[in-house]
């Protein structure tokens, strides 16, 4: 036999003992090491009810869950996309009375589960998104509020709106439609909106908060009709044979509808006007100090004032000391 094959052997048989026993040992090592890990893990579970290996906090999915049912609402109750657009080029149309009640059923039911969440076992993570989420559901709920108050007042000025909410509330379901009833439907409204304008047209002025909500209300409505009437044309027949005329007579008093009530707001403030060029409707103290607060910000708008002053003071100084440096100013 070769000698170096006599070597190794003898060699593996020294050593082989040795290996063995580093197997025998470095095995329970590995056991040991498993043991501990499952029963840390087990421990870990059982110290939080949450589960942090889903997402980045305990709350994360009900931030997630919210913003897309919000998301889904909105698609699904306001106008549909119009060529690749909105019926409005993109932008949000106002709230009708049934998505705005849908959005404030969801608003509630994520509140109630964040209710049930236990705040104090969560971590820190947790908590901030806890805190953001109800803050921004509550801010919604504030607005949807106001929507409301403010549709309500002007309401009785476009009475002909819960005809077209129907119309378009067909369509969101795909309902097959008559298109000589939906043309006859058309003509009724369109009478209705003119005897509105007519009516509306011997106001002499409407608050400027009104009438802005107004010509919201009127663009949407166009919106929404709009967007039912591109969802039937050229597919149903009956309906493309019946309808486009009437559509486009009462899309055009909608359009001026709107503009009339445009020109009859007027700004009720005693704020006195200068030459900032700033436009707009001032929203008012209390207005104010709800978006402060809404943002966390617990300062007044008066210490805000204060506090902008005071920096460009410093601002002012230091630029003075820095030109007085170079010899720009003496």
């Amino acid at each position: 036999m070769d000698f170096g094959v006599i070597l190794v052997k003898s060699i593996f048989n020294i050593l082989n003992p040795m290996t063995h026993m580093y197997v025998t040992r470095l095995r329970w090592v590995v056991f040991l090491l498993s043991w501990l890990t499952t029963f840390g893990a087990v421990a870990q579970s059982s110290k939080s009810q949450f589960n942090l290996y889903e997402q980045t906090s305990e709350v994360a999915g009900l931030v997630i869950r919210y913003a897309q049912d919000i998301r889904a609402v909105k698609y699904f109750y306001g106008p549909m996309p119009v060529q690749g657009r909105s019926a409005q080029g993109g932008g949000q149309v106002l709230n009708s009375p049934e998505q705005r009640k849908r959005l404030r059923e969801v608003d509630h039911g994520y509140l109630n589960q964040l209710a049930k969440v236990d705040f104090n076992a969560m971590s820190i993570y947790g908590k901030v998104d806890y805190l953001l989420l109800k803050r921004n559901i509550d801010d919604h709920l504030l607005t949807l509020d106001q929507e409301e108050k403010e549709y309500a007042q002007i309401e009785k000025y476009i009475p002909f709106a819960t005809g077209i909410y129907e119309l378009e509330k067909a369509r969101r379901r795909g309902a097959t439609v008559d298109g000589q009833a939906v043309a006859g439907k058309l003509n009724d409204l369109q009478k209705e909106v003119s005897k509105a304008e007519e009516s509306f047209r011997k106001l002499e002025s409407i608050d400027m908060p009104l009438s802005r909500m107004g010509v919201e209300a009127l663009n949407g409505l166009e919106a929404r009709l709009k967007s039912t009437f591109e969802f039937y044309n050229g597919y149903d027949p009956m309906f493309t044979w019946w309808v486009p005329k009437p559509y486009k007579t009462l899309d055009s008093t909608l359009n001026a509808f709107a503009k009339l009530v445009r020109s009859k707001g007027k700004l009720n403030t005693t704020q006195k006007e200068d030459a900032s060029g700033i436009k707009g409707v001032p929203i008012g103290r209390d207005e104010l100090i709800r978006q402060l607060r809404a943002e966390m910000i617990s300062y007044t708008p008066e210490e805000l004032i204060d506090l902008a002053n005071r920096e460009f003071a410093w601002c002012d100084r230091e630029l003075l000391k820095a030109s007085r440096g170079n010899g720009f100013w003496q």
